[in-house]
């Protein structure tokens, strides 16, 4: 995680996360930032505010779940929450942007 922070978070709230080798490809998260969302009611003159930060879960499986030919590749967040990078998460993240933005319709 980047010691820049976006929103004044609890510390367990990730904003950020670090690149990651997998297989010699370096993996980057950009799209998994944390982003401020504002929502207006169709019929009512009311916005909503949601801060959003994104688990690990959405790029990871439990170690144990994984089915990378190579083995599982632990993704450096906490020793006692080992989870494998998973490449098809990984690849559907990038529709999370998109479904976030249009979560009213």
């Amino acid at each position: 995680m980047s010691s820049k922070r976006l929103f004044n978070l609890a510390d367990s709230e990730y904003q950020f996360w670090k690149p990651f080798d997998y297989h010699g490809t370096e993996i980057h998260f950009e799209h998994l930032v944390a982003r401020k969302n504002t929502y207006v009611h169709p019929d009512r003159n009311e916005q909503y505010i949601l801060y959003i930060t994104l688990s690990h879960q959405v790029f990871t499986v439990d170690a144990d779940k994984s089915k990378d030919p190579y083995g599982p590749q632990i993704y450096p967040y906490k020793p006692e929450d080992p989870r494998a990078f998973c490449p098809t998460r990984y690849a559907l993240s990038f529709q999370l942007a998109h479904i976030l933005e249009t979560l009213p319709e």
